[in-house]
């Protein structure tokens, strides 16, 4: 997810249904390590969806913590995609009202 990409399935928009969000968070570029860990350095994929994930909770959960909680890509995912798409349709609700 990269906001500087001229790609749109690489950004989330206000506007995008949530299949739209859960489509794009199950196309990032993850590796082939099963074994999730906050590794920014050599893991920047998957560093980058912890990242979001954690800033989408809001709730003092750091990126290490969410890495624990996942058996696998499919796992983290889906949790940074649900996050994301209730932070978006809260957004788009109050600012359709």
């Amino acid at each position: 997810m990269s906001k500087s990409d001229s790609n749109s399935s690489s950004t989330i928009f206000m506007a995008d249904t949530a299949d739209q969000v859960r489509s794009k968070f199950s196309r990032a570029v993850t590796d082939s390590d099963r074994h999730i860990t906050y590794d920014p350095a050599n893991r920047p994929g998957v560093a980058n969806l912890l990242r979001i994930w954690s800033g989408a909770l809001d709730d003092g959960t750091t990126p290490e913590d969410l890495a624990k909680q996942c058996s696998g890509a499919k796992d983290l995912k889906e949790g940074v995609s649900e996050v994301v798409v209730k932070l978006v349709q809260g957004i788009r609700e109050k600012y359709d009202e």
